[in-house]
């Protein structure tokens, strides 16, 4: 099992011994962010080369950004969500990539992306007898229109958003927990999770306390099986897994 694999399992673990909203609620952003960082590492993984150019560029208009328009054959098919993204940033842009077999072969027109300070909606008209739309209403900071813009890419679509202040996002929407959410290093999953489940468990209610600790006690017994000294006696718990 890879490294996301294993914190997938521990997280879904939490998740199933978790009975308050709040934190069922927190703990299935993380095992969706990453579901996402897995889907984009094995769509990487397998795509062939991008293409030296887009296939399609945003123009410098300030907010909607098109092409030419979509065929009216497409204003009757079904619309659909798009359920998963990954995304990057660096100090100027935040990169959502979104992958859609078949995508690059649309005519142009037919990828569309409005932004605003604060939002954007990705379009795809007509692609697999379908629309398909992502929808972001609040982005974790705001942005600059004018600069932002997309690509097609055979495979999938890359919405660049620039920056409006050069400085981290912790997530791309905002937060809407009274937690607060540590910033997770991918490439230290691990070490990533383990700050999670301290920040929860020290600005967590009792039961949120009990639930972690019950967690932790079980993940410690089965990382200890093989060992003889286990069945000699009974383990006590700790009052804070985390001292």
């Amino acid at each position: 099992m890879t490294t996301h694999g294993t914190d997938l399992a521990e997280l879904r673990h939490l998740l199933s011994l978790s009975t308050r909203p709040g934190v069922q609620f927190f703990l299935q952003q993380e095992i969706t962010r990453l579901e996402t960082i897995a889907r984009a590492e094995a769509a990487a993984a397998s795509a062939p080369p991008p293409p030296c150019s887009a296939t399609h560029i945003t123009s410098s208009a300030p907010a909607s950004v098109t092409d030419a328009p979509a065929t009216t054959s497409t204003a009757n098919l079904p619309w659909r969500e798009i359920p998963s993204y990954g995304y990057d940033q660096d100090d100027d842009f935040v990169s959502i990539f979104v992958s859609l077999t078949g995508v690059g072969a649309l005519p142009p027109g037919h990828v569309t992306v409005d932004f605003t300070p604060t939002s954007f909606t990705l379009q795809v008209m007509g692609l697999g007898g379908a629309n398909h739309r992502l929808v972001i209403p609040e982005l974790h900071e705001a942005i600059n229109p004018a600069k932002s813009r997309f690509l097609v890419r055979p495979s999938r679509v890359v919405v660049k958003l620039s920056k409006a202040a050069s400085r981290h996002w912790s997530d791309l929407k905002p937060s809407r927990l009274g937690i607060k959410k540590p910033k997770l290093d991918d490439s230290n999953p691990t070490a990533g999770i383990m700050d999670l489940m301290k920040n929860m468990y020290s600005e967590g209610d009792d039961e949120m306390k009990r639930t972690i600790a019950k967690a932790w006690m079980e993940s410690q017994e089965k990382k200890a099986k093989g060992d003889n000294t286990i069945g000699s006696g009974r383990k006590k718990a700790r009052k804070d897994p985390f001292e």
